[in-house]
């Protein structure tokens, strides 16, 4: 599906296992009962998109995904909230899966794929230049600054830039 975006969002688009209630007692035993337990989708970019979209905006993905059936499930969901995917590259990698471990609190600790979808590409994103480039007119959001020295800091405070 292709529409007309009002901002493009650059990250990761992967699933999670939510495991809600996840102790030290998991390991000590071969199964528990863990009602919640779901499958949905995550990633910074995903959730950002999928926001958007529950705000009434149009949103276009700049992501990885796995040619797997993860893949094909996290680009599902964007279809069923009108995401536009041309943006997302198809690879021969496993689309990244978090296990998100929530403990009692509310804290979480994630077990994910180190060979998947969901680390940084080593190139350097140009979002207006290139094969997927992007009229000047569309702001970015994106998880990941320009520069490394920004991209520590927006990390440490937990935020986002806007390209615009």
């Amino acid at each position: 599906m292709n529409v007309s975006a009002e901002v493009a969002v650059i990250g990761a688009a992967i699933l999670d296992v939510v495991v809600p209630g996840a102790g030290p007692r998991v390991f000590e035993t071969g199964s528990i009962p863990c009602p919640g337990l779901k499958l949905s989708t995550g990633g910074d970019a995903m959730n950002e998109a999928v926001a958007l979209s529950l705000l009434g905006r149009r949103a276009r993905l700049i992501s990885r995904v796995g040619n797997d059936a993860a893949g094909d499930l996290v680009l599902s969901a964007c279809a069923k909230r009108g995401i536009d995917i041309s943006s997302v590259a198809r690879a021969d990698v496993d689309t990244g899966v978090n296990v998100v471990l929530v403990g009692d609190g509310g804290e979480r600790s994630f077990l994910t794929n180190p060979q998947g979808s969901l680390p940084p590409s080593t190139r350097p994103i140009s979002p207006r230049s290139g094969p997927c480039a992007l009229p000047a007119s569309l702001p970015i959001l994106c998880s990941c600054p320009r520069s490394r020295k920004s991209s520590a800091a927006s990390r440490k405070r937990g935020r986002y830039c806007l390209w615009t």
